[in-house]
C-alpha cells in the first residue's frame, strides 16, 4: 500500500547524492530524522538503499533540535577549513 510512496521518498536522496558527487557506498552513516522515519518500512528502504542500518543514535528528536544552529558551520562557503559539523 505504501511501497510507491516509500520509493518516492528516496528520489531527493538520490538527487542529493548525485549533486554531491557521492555514491551510496561513500556514505559512512545515516541518521534519519522526522516522524515518518520511525516507520519500519521507511527505515528498511533506507537501509536497503545505503546497504547499512540507519543509526539509532543520536536520537532523531535531538538532531532536529540541535541541527539548525549547527548547520551554518557546515556550509563550505562559511566554514573555515578546520571547522567540522557539530558533533551530536
Amino acid at each position: 500500500m505504501t511501497a510507491g510512496l516509500v520509493s518516492k521518498t528516496l528520489a531527493p536522496t538520490r538527487k542529493s547524492l548525485r549533486d554531491a558527487g557521492l555514491a551510496t557506498d561513500e556514505v559512512k552513516g545515516v541518521v534519519m530524522v522526522g516522524g515518518s522515519t520511525r516507520m519500519p518500512c521507511i527505515r528498511q528502504a533506507v537501509a536497503d538503499f545505503f546497504k547499512q542500518t540507519p543509526a539509532d543514535q543520536p536520537r532523531p528528536d535531538k538532531v532536529v533540535a540541535l541541527a539548525p544552529p549547527c548547520r551554518p558551520t557546515c556550509w563550505p562557503a562559511t566554514a573555515p577549513a578546520t571547522t567540522g559539523c557539530c558533533s551530536m
